[in-house]
C-alpha cells in the first residue's frame, strides 16, 4: 500500500486555510471538497493498481480471476487513501499526520491477523482489528 506517501498529508495540511476560507465564503460544501479529493485520487489508484496488479498477477503466475485480484487490490488501496485523508484531516500539522498514517496501518496489520494470528490476540484486544 502506498499510504505512507506524503502527498496525502501535504494536500490537506497545506490547503487547510484555503479550504476554511472558501468554505466560510459558501463556495462549496465539505462533502463536495471531499468528493473531489477522493475522485482525484481514484483516478490515480485505478491506474496505479492496474499496473501493479498486472505485474504481480502474471509474474507470480497466480491462478483465478485477474479482475477479482485487481478489484481487491484497488479497493484496498482506495481504503488506504481514504484512511490517509481522514488522518490528515484530523491532524493539525503535517508531521503529525505523516507519523500517524503508517502507525495506523501497522496497528491494523497487527490486530486484524496480518502479523499476529487472531487466535493469539487476547480477547480484550480483538476489538481493535475486528471491530467488536
Amino acid at each position: 500500500m502506498h499510504t505512507t506517501h506524503p502527498h496525502h498529508t501535504t494536500t490537506h495540511t497545506t490547503e487547510r486555510s484555503m479550504f476554511y476560507r472558501e468554505r466560510h465564503d459558501g463556495l462549496y460544501r465539505t462533502s463536495t471538497y471531499l468528493l473531489y479529493c477522493l475522485s482525484e485520487e481514484a483516478i490515480y489508484v485505478v491506474f496505479y493498481s492496474l499496473i501493479i496488479s498486472l505485474i504481480s498477477f502474471y509474474v507470480v503466475k497466480l491462478q483465478g480471476s485477474f479482475m477479482l485480484f485487481w478489484l481487491t487490490y484497488m479497493l484496498v488501496n482506495f481504503t488506504a487513501v481514504s484512511l490517509a485523508y481522514m488522518i490528515a484531516a484530523l491532524s493539525k500539522y503535517q508531521g503529525t499526520a505523516t507519523v500517524w498514517i503508517p502507525s495506523a496501518a501497522w496497528l491494523f496489520l497487527f490486530f486484524a491477523g496480518g502479523l499476529i494470528a487472531i487466535i493469539v490476540i487476547p480477547d480484550w484486544l480483538r476489538y481493535v482489528g475486528v471491530g467488536g
